[in-house]
């Protein structure tokens, strides 16, 4: 291999905390949460690992799915530990996992802290059809409102032939995909995908992504992607997470969320490759 990095699943780091509070007498549909964590977590991705978010800095809005995430930090000007991109990832993992322990998605916050001190806030809210206005750090077009490809209307279909998806920021990047195999639940798709999102996270938007592979926390689901090392250009990182992201959009969308294989395409040549599937191995494989 030529110079790829090999990430693990992002673990909290020394000193990190998080405060959670669900309301659980308002429930999200479970897919939404996931679709509007994926949505958020590619954004922030996008700024880089360990940007710090100025403090004072205005409050960010991404929405995706009828479900509204904000955030914003809680940082004095004066204090050590600002916010950073990472502690708003580990956040949301730490709030989407409690809310799969209680057994209801539903909107809630979590507060970020650096040795019992705040860092950072995120919360997320039930806004179906409400539109943002400004606040929002987080480039527009990083969240696909529509996405091209074969949109054909939303029923059930089989993915027996293979599809594809153009990234609509940049069409010469494409995914192409096809079932590979067994049915797989939705939620445990998505928490798969936003697992893959937030271990990619770490790595800069033009680093190459050698290969990358894992579970979703309750390890019912496992991905697997690789970027070939001869291909021009090659996969990077910010490649590998707008697929994370427009795949299980699209999956969700048409209503076929399974197992499925991909290829990632460039200018017409395939850079790289991957699957999610469910995990038959049980949980005993290190992350």
């Amino acid at each position: 291999g030529g110079g790829g990095s090999h990430y693990r699943v992002p673990k909290d780091p020394p000193g990190f905390g998080a405060l959670i509070e669900l309301a659980l007498t308002q429930p999200i549909a479970a897919e939404n949460i996931y679709l509007a964590a994926l949505a958020a977590v590619h954004g922030w991705a996008f700024l880089g690992w360990k940007k710090v978010i100025p403090a004072r800095a205005p409050r960010g809005t991404v929405r995706a799915n009828g479900v509204e995430v904000t955030y914003r930090t809680l940082a004095r000007k004066d204090q050590r530990s600002q916010l950073e991109i990472r502690y708003l990832i580990y956040g949301m993992l730490h709030l989407i996992d409690e809310m799969r322990k209680q057994g209801q998605y539903c909107e809630g916050t979590v507060g970020t802290l650096m040795e019992k001190v705040p860092t950072g806030f995120i919360s997320m809210d039930n806004r179906p059809g409400r539109r943002v206005v400004g606040g929002d750090p987080v480039k527009n077009d990083t969240v696909p409102a529509t996405i091209s490809g074969n949109a054909r209307p939303s029923e059930p279909q089989s993915l027996s032939a293979r599809q594809s998806i153009v990234d609509p920021t940049d069409e010469n990047f494409v995914i192409t995909y096809e079932r590979h195999g067994d049915a797989m639940s939705c939620v445990d798709f998505l928490s798969t995908a936003l697992y893959a999102m937030a271990t990619a996270a770490q790595g800069r938007n033009d680093e190459f992504c050698e290969d990358l592979a894992g579970f979703n926390e309750q390890r019912t689901g496992m991905y697997q992607l690789h970027g070939l090392d001869e291909a021009r250009p090659r996969l990077t990182y910010e490649n590998v997470r707008r697929a994370m992201l427009l795949l299980p959009t699209k999956l969700f969308r048409d209503q076929t969320c399974e197992e499925v294989k991909y290829n990632f395409v460039y200018g017409g040549s395939v850079i790289g490759g991957g699957f999610i599937r469910v995990n038959d191995y049980g949980g005993s494989e290190a992350r």
